[in-house]
């Protein structure tokens, strides 16, 4: 039998104490008789991992195990995993530890049992990673979930196609793309286009085509054209070549869909997002070709951490305070969690690239968004964030 739970960070709420009164009853008892309290006390509990008051939650684990250990965002943003406290009960034992985060917090987790990587098999909320694994996720009970993120089935919807894009480049290779149309699509109208980074994510593992259907439906975004854009050599293209990937974006990629989509030859009817380092790949992007990009989102996406990471994206910048005048862009909006990742070798993290990168903006008088969001480096806490993203551009 195995159970477990994930809490967040030291809780010390008083107002809430049954799980404090729990462990003070276990830790009394004989081995003999703590069994038999455990399986009381799990049999009470709807949900993982258990979360008391506002702030507090408590990560348990009952099963045979030497160590456990969760590693999370709660935990160095994955970096630093944390050990569980051990409670012995005879055949199974009882592991726990506990948080106290922000009430509207979305946090990813996983457990180590000996070494180990496994999931809390007592949450059923899961996300999926093409690279980074399975982990468990959960929300705080202040949390506001966005009402566009579901699919509707009583709304006309878009149709989304892919499209095999050709070119003989060694760095922008043949790749897949998918082009999303509005509904009622009409021949003879121009639309409003968004370029999407890691556009096999955005369509399959998140729900950016949901949004986009009830946000036209609802009429709060005008109908829009939406290109997702694969991937084939993610960090060379998103991070160590990023200039040059966005060279070709904007040489081969968009005169390609402006020849055979009905979208704006605007700036500022043309965007760009990315996540993660798809994010930096945007801001470097529109950074440096204002001209063909008025609108520009990077969630969670490196404006600092790496060495890398800060040069490129700042060095877009310098591009961009040389054309700002002639080339304004209409819309920045940089967004990271207050538990994004962190590379404790380099004594960084995004959290504090992304507030040096707005430091950056705010002294050189650039308007933009900046947001801290209570969450870690993962999509359903970007998923969140999306609608407010699209009506800033594409405000109807």
């Amino acid at each position: 039998m195995l159970v477990s739970t994930a809490f967040p960070g030291m809780a010390q709420n008083k107002k809430n104490q049954r799980f404090k009164a729990f462990i003070q009853e276990l830790e009394r008892s004989s081995l003999a008789d703590r069994s038999s309290l455990v399986d009381r006390y799990l049999s009470g509990i709807k949900s993982m991992p258990i979360m008391e008051g506002e702030h507090d939650v408590h990560f348990i684990w009952y099963g045979k195990a030497e160590t456990l250990q969760i590693e999370g965002d709660l935990q160095k943003a994955w970096a630093i995993p944390d050990t569980l406290i051990r409670i012995r009960c005879g055949h199974h034992d009882f592991f726990y530890i506990s948080y106290s985060i922000p009430s509207d917090a979305i946090i990813e987790y996983r457990f180590i049992a000996d070494g180990k990587r496994v999931l809390d098999l007592y949450n059923s909320r899961v996300t999926q990673s093409f690279d980074y694994g399975d982990r468990n996720i959960f929300s705080m009970p202040s949390l506001v979930r966005s009402p566009f993120l579901d699919m509707r089935h009583d709304i006309e919807k878009g149709v989304t196609n892919t499209v095999l894009f050709k070119t003989n480049d060694s760095l922008f290779t043949d790749r897949l793309i998918w082009v999303y149309t509005p509904y009622n699509y009409t021949k003879g109208k121009t639309y409003p286009v968004l370029y999407v980074h890691d556009g096999m994510w955005a369509l399959y593992l998140r729900p950016f085509v949901n949004i986009l259907d009830n946000l036209i439906y609802q009429g709060k975004i005008e109908p829009i054209v939406v290109v997702f854009i694969s991937f084939e050599d993610r960090w060379n293209e998103y991070v160590t070549k990023s200039r040059e990937y966005a060279k070709l974006v904007v040489e081969k990629l968009i005169p390609y869909v402006e020849a055979n989509f009905q979208v704006s030859r605007s700036p500022e009817k043309r965007g760009i997002v990315g996540a993660s380092a798809g994010g930096h790949a945007a801001m470097v992007a529109a950074l440096t070709y204002s001209d063909f990009f008025g609108n520009v989102a990077s969630q969670g996406g490196g404006a600092g951490g790496y060495p890398g990471l800060n040069k490129l994206v700042n060095e877009a910048l310098d591009t961009y305070l040389t054309r700002k005048d002639q080339y304004p862009l209409n819309n920045i909006y940089s967004e990271v969690g207050k538990y994004d990742l962190e590379f404790p070798d380099q004594k960084t993290g995004l959290l504090q690239g992304a507030r040096q990168f707005h430091k950056r903006l705010n002294e050189n008088k650039i308007d933009h968004i900046y947001r801290e969001i209570n969450g870690g480096h993962c999509g359903e806490s970007w998923d969140q964030q999306f609608d407010d993203i699209l009506i800033t551009f594409f405000d109807k």
